[in-house]
């Protein structure tokens, strides 16, 4: 920008110089008109030389000028090329170095892949080989077992069965068994219904809801197995025509023969207590080997 202005400013000095020089010829030519009036033919000679150097030299400034600013203008697009060449250089640059990084991502992720699919694969093959060995040893002692038997008289045989059979019945025995002789539902008392047991012993799960027509009324359900009281749910009503829950129970047994038991649930005071469709009571037995 400094060299432009240095430019001009020569320009405008030559400029001025020369139409000095121009000015100061037409005053000597303006004098010598007036020393010499026979010369006029001269002066008009000499005016019309000094308007065509004018001319010529205000073309000569023109062209300069003209020749300047294309050099300048080239200089700034050339700047501005080498601006956009830089710039498409560093986008260039910064593509590259995401593509190695993209790269280099892609490495990893693959290399954690294949460490991955080995370690499947050794684990399947781990477990194939587990199974192998299994079915190997399953092979071992059924051929052993199949050798044994073949040497068993048929009522060692026979024995032998009843015995499994036994273990199975034992096993049968000494599992746990969960009846449900009284479902949860909405009903009146009494409420009864049966169960099957095995003689172990019994966890028996209460529980009901109720209502007194007189307030500070205690209610109380009675549980009865074969008509034998074994419990009962009570909760005490400060107010009449009010349903409660009464509380819960868990009643344990023991010593219960095997077979089927009746199980129900009655009011202690049939003429105070009362149940509707609104109440719900429900009997669970567990039975414990």
């Amino acid at each position: 920008m400094a060299e432009k202005n240095q430019l001009n400013w020569q320009t405008i000095a030559a400029i001025s110089a020369v139409l000095l020089s121009i000015v100061g010829y037409v005053i000597s030519i303006e004098s010598r008109v007036t020393g010499s009036k026979g010369s006029i033919q001269i002066l008009e000679n000499r005016l019309f030389e000094v308007e065509t150097k004018t001319r010529e030299f205000y073309s000569s400034v023109k062209r300069l000028i003209a020749t300047e600013v294309e050099k300048n203008l080239k200089d700034e697009a050339i700047k501005e090329t080498e601006r956009k060449a830089n710039q498409i250089y560093n986008n260039l640059e910064k593509i590259y170095n995401d593509s190695l990084e993209a790269l280099s991502n892609k490495n990893i992720v693959y290399n954690q892949l294949i460490e991955k699919s080995s370690d499947d694969v050794l684990k399947k093959h781990n477990k194939i080989l587990g199974y192998h060995a299994s079915i190997s040893t399953l092979y071992q002692k059924s051929t052993k077992a199949v050798e044994n038997i073949e040497k068993m008289s048929p009522g060692t045989i026979h024995s032998r069965i009843d015995g499994f059979q036994k273990e199975i019945a034992t096993l049968k025995e000494k599992q746990i068994s969960i009846y449900k002789p009284i479902k949860y539902a909405r009903s009146g008392y009494p409420r009864n219904g049966t169960f099957v047991s095995k003689g172990g012993k019994l966890l028996i799960f209460a529980s009901g809801t109720a209502y007194s027509k007189s307030k500070d009324t205690l209610m109380v359900i009675n549980i009865y197995l074969d008509e034998h009281i074994i419990g009962s749910l009570q909760s005490l009503t400060n107010e009449g025509y009010s349903h409660k829950t009464l509380t819960s129970d868990i009643i344990v047994l023991t010593g219960i023969k095997p077979g089927s038991h009746i199980i129900e649930m009655k009011f202690s005071n049939p003429t105070k207590l009362f149940a509707d469709k609104n109440d719900l009571s429900q009997i669970t037995v567990v039975e414990l080997p």
